[in-house]
């Protein structure tokens, strides 16, 4: 006959066991953890007190570096040290000797050096009494940047509200500048015009009044000097076009011939285009040129002018420029 009992577990033990089961396993986790990082200062401390010996060699006498450390620093850079008894060290390094003081065994005493006596050289007279240089006021001046062309224009006192103020209104636009000069002084003329006085009432030197103040004042600022009449129409547009593309390289005296091919002369009242070398050339020759002015004809008067000094006959043909090409004559 069998007998079946029946036990009955309580449920609050089986609870209290488990948890107590993972406290302890926390516990062991945890001394574990401290365990090892006690175990890994320990060892940090340990190296530390072995390599401070080496780490010293720097500010320390070499004697205190092990044999062993020594020959293999040695080995590395292949030098010679070598160690004397008043704090030095000297390191030989193929054929130069370097020689290391230590400092940190004796007292630092300064060392002073007087100033040089000696006599002072031009470079320091120079540094100490710089040269003062005079710039140009604008920087075109400065870079030798030259504008385009001047235009001189012979005129009268009577014709500045008639015959050269309507020069000016229709040319103005399309050059760099316009000079009017009259043969004497005047105060009221029209607003917006340059008017220079010419004190000579000779007609026939007028244009050599007019060419040593333009070689003078302006050659420095413009390429190309055209001398008219008031009389005269002007293409604005052309001439500057026409401009734009001569070189400026060459000598020019530049204009309408006689009919006679023969002349050498530009006809004064279709007007004169000089290049800045010409102009130049007139200049050093320019007493000559009113010693020997004995025509009324100004046309005359310039043309022997500009053989005499430049050398050069009436042209009506120039160098042009072409981009990416040879100069060519047009």
């Amino acid at each position: 006959m069998y007998i079946y009992t029946k036990t009955r577990y309580h449920p609050f033990r089986f609870c209290d066991l488990l948890k107590m089961s993972v406290i302890l396993y926390r516990t062991r986790l945890k001394s574990r953890y401290i365990l090892s990082l006690l175990v890994g200062l320990l060892l940090g401390f340990v190296f530390s007190l072995a390599c401070l010996p080496l780490l010293s060699v720097c500010d320390t006498h070499l004697s205190f570096v092990p044999k062993t450390f020594q020959s293999l620093h040695l080995s590395q850079h292949s030098r010679h040290i070598r160690s004397s008894g008043d704090g030095k060290i000297s390191v030989l390094d193929g054929k130069y000797e370097k020689k290391l003081v230590d400092y940190g065994n004796q007292d630092y005493e300064p060392i002073i050096h007087p100033p040089n006596r000696s006599k002072p050289t031009l470079s320091s007279t120079l540094a100490t009494n710089p040269v003062k240089v005079t710039r140009p006021r604008y920087i075109a001046d400065e870079l030798g940047i030259k504008e385009k062309v001047v235009v001189a224009v012979l005129s009268e006192i009577s014709h500045l509200n008639t015959l050269a103020y309507f020069l000016n209104q229709t040319l103005s636009a399309h050059v760099n500048r316009i000079l009017f000069f009259v043969d004497d002084d005047i105060q009221d003329f029209p607003r917006g015009m340059a008017v220079v006085a010419i004190h000579d009432k000779r007609t026939y030197l007028k244009p050599f009044y007019v060419l040593k103040y333009l070689a003078e004042k302006l050659i420095k600022n413009y390429d190309w000097f055209l001398i008219v009449p008031d009389n005269t129409y002007i293409r604005g547009y052309k001439l500057n076009e026409f401009l734009s593309h001569i070189s400026i390289s060459q000598d020019l005296y530049m204009g309408r011939s006689f009919d006679d091919v023969h002349a050498v002369y530009c006809y004064y009242g279709a007007g004169i285009i000089l290049s800045g070398t010409v102009l130049r050339k007139i200049l050093d020759e320019l007493d000559w040129c009113t010693n020997n002015a004995y025509s009324q004809d100004l046309t005359d008067n310039i043309g022997r002018c500009i053989l005499k000094s430049a050398k050069l006959p009436c042209t009506n043909t120039a160098s042009v420029r072409i981009k990416g090409g040879p100069e060519v004559l047009t």
